[in-house]
């Protein structure tokens, strides 16, 4: 939660091919766009991380920055994945459950058909 709080401080926007993208904003876009994001920032980190001191383009608060913006990105990302996962594992119990209720029925269809007609009308109200 730190980061977003960073994030918020700043006024931090995301450059992406949809333009500049506020931390709100990541969470309203498609998931190839951040994975996209997401690459990108972490070659870059990547890149900095293999530079020496004397060959960095990128230095001090601007590494901090790019760091911060990865980390977002893939918060975000790991959110989304983890309410498409849970919303998969939802659909599957609903119809897990609708296929239970339907044998339900059935089984209790089956069963009324083979009482006997005095047990049938005396079922009757």
């Amino acid at each position: 939660m730190e980061m977003y709080k960073e994030a918020a401080k700043l006024g931090l926007r995301i450059v992406s091919v949809k333009g500049p993208l506020s931390v709100e904003q990541l969470f309203n876009t498609d998931k190839e766009t951040l994975i996209l994001l997401e690459e990108n920032l972490g070659g870059l980190v990547d890149k900095l991380a293999k530079t020496s001191r004397r060959s960095t383009t990128i230095k001090g608060k601007d590494a901090e920055l790019l760091k911060l913006k990865l980390a977002i990105v893939s918060d975000v990302l790991d959110t989304i994945e983890t309410e498409e996962e849970t919303q998969r594992d939802e659909a599957a119990k609903r119809a897990n459950n609708k296929k239970i209720i339907e044998l339900i029925a059935a089984k209790k269809e089956v069963q009324l058909g083979e009482k006997s007609i005095e047990e049938l009308e005396a079922m009757l109200q």
